[in-house]
Parts: structure tokens; C-alpha cells; sequence
């Protein structure tokens, strides 16, 4: 993290396109030329995992494997897996077309792929088989999770994993050929950004979920209560976002466990993640020293929770003994003590400087680059929790606004480009926006907001010709250019 850089954060799923959700298709590789025509060198991303409960990337259901919803067809015409005419898109409800369109079709293609690739891709990928056997069974029973499982599958007896492996051969090498073209597809991107002088920007979300192929498969790393419940859950005491707090109803680890082994666990999912990324993003950092622990008995009230300790130090150890450049940004907000900051500053890990955060009354407030120490962050004008800039203006107060004006020296004509332009000129290395920010647009087009269930992950953009004429300028007078 050397040169001064600039880029967009926009999940694969918000490109643009013919379908209602964005596809590793032809989109992709235009978003990373207008990136790179720009000058920008960083595309950030949101997990790239299976999603969970209404499409969430942060709800892991694997962290080892991509998401077959990204699969782009057009690309599997191209491969000669499908024909043009089975990708006639249907009249049907834009929110079944994923589940009954998209995903059949791309596990009829998974079907063709040469028995040969894909005995090469599982022997080279365990955790995809993992994955693939998990899918064939639920598919099989009718359930979403390993949970609901007959005891001895769910528990994984040896003998009858191996007669479901003999019995649905065929099945779970469908997924595994899912996996194959969903990786085959984004390794086709990244190739592209990397010749384009763009880096990926990943994301690693620190709990995953309690369905997930990894708690099927290492169930003794996490903690337990009865019937498999998550206890204690995860979750964050109340905060900005929510007076209440939160309850993410994801297991906490069982760190013993995960010490005794070496952290296999987490060096496997690091090595996983920079397959698929050149720098990743570590969502909940501070959960690395302490996290919020929520006791079962709490009823889902995150106010009852505690903090539990981490062993942050010898983790990050680990995982810098395999990558001693250790290519991570620490998403280093909310509840930070100074054991956090210590904890980062030790591994030289940067942490994220939020300019929405940056305008409250405080003269200290640590977002505001006039109170920075030193350069080695990214500084972004907000991130996908955050409402967009125009959004999150129109809600100011007076007298934040007031102050916004003042470090924008702007009248507020323009906030999503007046905060954007205060990042690209700011001392932080790495500067990213959001695409919407770029766009200037206003709070219908805001991807996530914490604490909600529905409603979330699904903003797809629409990118005007031009769009990024304006950025190219700042970018090259900020120093920022590729």
C-alpha cells in the first residue's frame, strides 16, 4: 500500500445489465476498463461468498466458495455449456428469476462441464466438494442447512457420508461444476483487471454463518448451545446504527480449538480469499481483540451481551507466517478501544477513515482528516452500510451541515461530489467511493442499511456514458491516477 490510489466500491451483483442482478459477464470487464480509463486502480467488493438470508454476502454460507449467482450466461454460450436459445429470459417475477431461471440453467450447464475438469477442480479444491455434497443432500431432504440433517449426516458419520457420495454422485457434481464455472468466470476478471493495472479490493466477514458448509465441516471451531443453537451469538452493543444494538445470530468460535490447530481453519480461508482478491478487507476487525458475545437465554436483546476476548496477535501471526506482506485493511469502526488500534498498528494492517462520520461536534473526531496521523489509510466517502452522500446530506442537521461546508469549502450544491472530492484530496493513501456517490445519487439507490432484514444487496446500477469523465480529472489533480 505504497502509491496513492483511487476506486470504487461496487459489488458484482450492482453492475449493470439485461437481468435484474448483476453477472460476471461482459459488464465486468467494462466496469474495470471505465475504472481503469479513469485512473482509478481499486475495485472494492463485497464478499463473494453464497449468500444467506435475503441474499446477504455477509451472511456466509461458505467461505471457501463462490456464489453460483454470479454466474454470467452469455459466458457459458460463449464456453459452449449452454445454447443461445435456452437463455430466453422469461415474464416472470424479477425475484424468482434467480432461484427458478438463472440457477437451473446454470446447474444444467455445470452438468456439461468434461468429467475430467472437474475431477481436477475437486482434487484442487476440497472445501468446493464439501460445498457440493452439502447442496446435493439439503436438495435431497428439502432443507437449507446442515441442521436439519438426519443425525447421522448431519453429524458426519463416516459410513454415511460415504454411501450419500456413492448415491448422489451425480447430484453434488452439478454443484462442483457450478463452483468450477463460477471461479472460471472470476478468474477471467481478475485477469482482465490485472492487465488494466486495477487491483480487487475483497472482503472477509469475520463470523460466519451457523448453516455453513464450514460449521458442517469443522462444527468443534465453533461454539454450541443446544439443538446446534449459536450460543453465545455475535452481535455488537447498541452504536450509530442501531440503539439497540445488534444480534447477527452467527456462532463465536471456539479460539482453543482454533489455536490447537495451528489456525488451519483461518489460514485455508485466507489462502482462499487472495485466490480471488489482491488485498481483502477484514469486516469487524475489532472482533479480533474482543467481540460482543449475546448469551442465548438474552432472547435476541444485544444490550445483555459482553465483550470476550480474541486472540488477535497470534492469529494475524499465523497468517503472516503464510503471507508476510499480509495484504489486509482492518474495517476498524464502531466500538474501537485502543487494544484495537494497538492490535492493527502491530501487523501494520490500515485501518478506514468515513467521511459521513467525520462532521459530528467533536473537535477530535478521529474521521476528520484534519485530526489523521500519518497517510496509511483508506479514506471512503461511505460504504455499503452507510446511506449514499446525497442521502445521508439531506438528513444533516444544521449545524453538520454547517461544518460540512466548512471542510468543503462548498455551498452544498453538489455533497455526493463535494465528500468525494474531499477524499480524493485528503492525505489517505487509498481513497473509495461508491459507485452511487460517483453518480450522485440519492437514498433509493442505497444498498444496505444495518439492523433491517429485507429490502437489502439488491441496488443494480445504471452507468450514463461520461460518468466518469469528471472523476478522471480529479483522480490525475489529486495524484491519484494508475
Amino acid at each position: 500500500m505504497h502509491e496513492r490510489r483511487a476506486g470504487i466500491l461496487l459489488h458484482p451483483t450492482s453492475l449493470p445489465g439485461r437481468l435484474p442482478f448483476g453477472t460476471l459477464g461482459r459488464a465486468a470487464d467494462d466496469f474495470v476498463d471505465r475504472l481503469a480509463d479513469a485512473g482509478c486502480s481499486l475495485w472494492q467488493i463485497l464478499p463473494l461468498h453464497p449468500p444467506g438470508r435475503e441474499l446477504s454476502p455477509y451472511d456466509t454460507r461458505g467461505t471457501q466458495v463462490l456464489s453460483p449467482h454470479l454466474v454470467d450466461l452469455d459466458r457459458l454460450v460463449d464456453d459452449g455449456l449452454l445454447d443461445r436459445s435456452e437463455i430466453v429470459v422469461p415474464d416472470i417475477d424479477p425475484g424468482a428469476l434467480l432461484r427458478s431461471w438463472h440457477q437451473p440453467l446454470v446447474q444444467r450447464a455445470a452438468s456439461r462441464v468434461p468429467p475430467a475438469d472437474l475431477d481436477t477442480y475437486g482434487r484442487e479444491h476440497p472445501a468446493a466438494r464439501d460445498w457440493a455434497l452439502l447442496q446435493a443432500l439439503c436438495d435431497e431432504r428439502g432443507v437449507d442447512s446442515w441442521r436439519a440433517l438426519p443425525p447421522p449426516l448431519r453429524d458426519r458419520d463416516p459410513n454415511a457420508l460415504a454411501d450419500a457420495t456413492a448415491r448422489l454422485a451425480g447430484a453434488w457434481s452439478v454443484h462442483l461444476g457450478a463452483q468450477l464455472l463460477t471461479d472460471r468466470q472470476w478468474a477471467r476478471i481478475r485477469a482482465h483487471a490485472t492487465r488494466r493495472g486495477v487491483l480487487v479490493v475483497g472482503d472477509l466477514p469475520l463470523f460466519v454463518s451457523p448453516d455453513a458448509v464450514d460449521a458442517w465441516v469443522h462444527r468443534e471451531l465453533f461454539c454450541w448451545g443446544p439443538d446446534l443453537v449459536p450460543d453465545p451469538e455475535t452481535g455488537a452493543p447498541p452504536d450509530y446504527f442501531d440503539e439497540r444494538g445488534q444480534c447477527w445470530a452467527t456462532p463465536h468460535y471456539d479460539w482453543p480449538k482454533h489455536e490447537a490447530t495451528g489456525f488451519r481453519w483461518w489460514r485455508s480461508r485466507l489462502d482462499a480469499s487472495l485466490a480471488h482478491a489482491d488485498f481483502v478487507r477484514v469486516d469487524h476487525f475489532r472482533g479480533l481483540a474482543a467481540a460482543w458475545a449475546i448469551p442465548h437465554a438474552a432472547r435476541g436483546d444485544a444490550r445483555l451481551g459482553s465483550w470476550r476476548a480474541s486472540p488477535g496477535a497470534a492469529l494475524l501471526q499465523a497468517l503472516r507466517a503464510d503471507h508476510p506482506d499480509l495484504p489486509l485493511i482492518a474495517e476498524d469502526l464502531g466500538h474501537i478501544t485502543d487494544d484495537v488500534t494497538a492490535l492493527r498498528e502491530q501487523f501494520g494492517i490500515p485501518g478506514m477513515k468515513v467521511l459521513q462520520f467525520a462532521f459530528g461536534p467533536e473537535a477530535d473526531n478521529p474521521h476528520l482528516p484534519r485530526n489523521w496521523k500519518g497517510d496509511r489509510f483508506v479514506v471512503y466517502t461511505g460504504t455499503h452500510d452507510n446511506d449514499t452522500a446525497l442521502g445521508w446530506y439531506e438528513t444533516l442537521d444544521p449545524d453538520a451541515r454547517a461544518r460540512f461546508h466548512e471542510a468543503t469549502g462548498s455551498s452544498g450544491a453538489d455533497p455526493a461530489w463535494d465528500l468525494l472530492a474531499l477524499a480524493w484530496r485528503s492525505p489517505a493513501r487509498w481513497a473509495i467511493a461508491p459507485l452511487q456517490d460517483v453518480l450522485g445519487l440519492g437514498s433509493e439507490s442505497r444498498m444496505n442499511k444495518p439492523a433491517t432484514v429485507t429490502g437489502n444487496w439488491r441496488w443494480q446500477a445504471s452507468i450514463p456514458d461520461g460518468a466518469f469523465e469528471r472523476l478522471a480529472i480529479l483522480t490525475a489533480e489529486t495524484g491519484r491516477s494508475a
